[in-house]
């Protein structure tokens, strides 16, 4: 990855990067727009405490983008009544 990078430090940013990336297209979620929106309230100083909010799943989850995470309850009643 070095040799892509130029340089030690470039590929440790490249890598860091890739750790939002690839979450965001794994859940189908726009990367354009999820680091549009991040990064710009990372430069606005976004709180340290409330940096969970920034996580991929959770940004696309709080505006409605992945469908309802059911329980593993719900999903036990769900396979029961499959089977009935």
């Amino acid at each position: 990855m070095v040799s892509t990078c130029g340089d030690p430090d470039g590929a440790k940013r490249l890598a860091a990067a890739y750790t939002l990336v690839q979450p965001c297209r794994a859940l189908g979620i726009c990367t354009r727009d999820y680091l549009i929106d991040v990064l710009g309230k990372l430069d606005a100083n976004w709180p340290s405490r409330r940096v969970g909010e920034l996580i991929p799943d959770r940004w696309a989850n709080d505006r409605g983008l992945l469908p309802p995470k059911h329980s593993a309850q719900d999903l036990h009643r769900e396979s029961h009544r499959s089977e009935s």
